[in-house]
């Protein structure tokens, strides 16, 4: 699946800046349309560091658990991490 999702060009090719965002009718809507895209994008960057880092420190912690549970615990606990890298 993520082979297939990195064949899928998500941003906007240079025919379509150059026809559809950059060429408003004055190069004030052109400069205001720009800047949301940008705007768009770094709140899509910002949100993705977020989520990596709250999934490292979520990754931390189930480490830490293991060190710590017994034997049962340890099955148990193991068992949710495989869970829990499928679902992520």
């Amino acid at each position: 699946m993520n082979e297939k999702m990195k064949q899928i060009p998500f941003g906007n090719s240079v025919f379509q800046i150059a026809n559809f965002i950059a060429n408003d009718e004055t190069p004030e809507r052109s400069y205001r349309a720009i800047l949301l895209n940008l705007d768009d994008r770094e709140k899509a960057l910002k949100e993705s560091c977020f989520k990596r880092k709250r999934k490292e420190i979520d990754i931390e912690e189930i480490k830490e658990k293991l060190k710590k549970a017994k034997d049962f615990q340890t099955k148990i606990m193991s068992s949710s991490c495989i869970i829990y890298s499928m679902s992520t």
